[in-house]
């Protein structure tokens, strides 16, 4: 049974409800999945929300140690962003 939510203003979506047995087949999904009526046509695409396990990140170290990257979270370098629109402004 699928319930379908009304979109609102905060989300800009349409939420829909799956049943526990639609949730089951989704639950082992770990990337992007096309689905399928039972014909094969493609309805739409399922985006998990959980990152895809084993893709790029485990056994990669960072380039910067984590006082590197805490020293360059705390400097502020660059421009204000009114400055920055301040030349876009220049450039219409």
């Amino acid at each position: 049974m699928l319930y379908l939510v009304r979109q609102t203003e905060e989300t800009r979506m349409t939420k829909v409800v799956l049943e526990s047995g639609t949730l089951s087949k989704l639950a082992g999904i770990r990337e992007t999945a096309i689905l399928c009526d039972e014909s094969g046509r493609a309805i739409g695409f399922f985006e998990p929300l959980e990152p895809p396990r084993g893709k790029g990140e485990e056994g990669v170290e960072p380039p910067f140690s984590e006082e590197q990257i805490e020293q360059f979270r705390r400097q502020r370098t660059g421009r204000s962003l009114g400055q920055i629109l301040a030349d876009l402004e220049k450039l219409a």
